[in-house]
């Protein structure tokens, strides 16, 4: 996908989350690398999205109709950095990527320890996330 079609989609996102709730949000996942210039070898499924003031009741409540997809992030128990990045005089908060790369370790230690039922989501997430972090590692030094 075109640069400018990603950032139509993140702009025409954040706007709309604004218009369904006063709650702060956060970029994450593959778009949230974009945001931070880093750009993964696969396409965009959908945007991971973490709302910081909604409890997990509230979170789950809020309707969202949205394409492509929004994923609510759940809690989890890291610690998560962000900063505010500015595209096209709009200022977004977004993951830092080692945020977003430690949240993968953190899912893929989930499916691998706490998950007893491997479901073939659950394994098809595995590969993605494995897939994705041996990439940022080669490509960017990251890890």
């Amino acid at each position: 996908m075109e640069n400018d079609k990603i950032i139509k989609i993140i702009l025409d996102c954040n706007r709309y989350l604004k218009s369904i709730t006063d709650s702060r949000f956060v970029f994450s996942g593959s778009y949230g690398l974009f945001l931070n210039k880093i750009i993964l070898n696969r396409g965009f499924k959908d945007i991971d999205i973490k709302f910081l003031d909604l409890s997990v009741e509230e979170r789950k409540k809020l309707q969202i109709e949205f394409e492509p997809h929004i994923d609510k992030c759940a809690n989890i128990p890291i610690e998560l950095e962000y900063s505010e990045v500015i595209i096209e005089d709009v200022p977004l908060l977004v993951y830092t990527p080692q945020s977003i790369i430690n949240a993968k370790k953190y899912q893929l230690d989930y499916i691998n320890k706490e998950t007893t039922i491997k479901t073939e989501r659950r394994l098809a997430q595995k590969e993605k996330i494995l897939a994705d972090l041996k990439y940022l590692k080669e490509t960017y030094g990251i890890e």
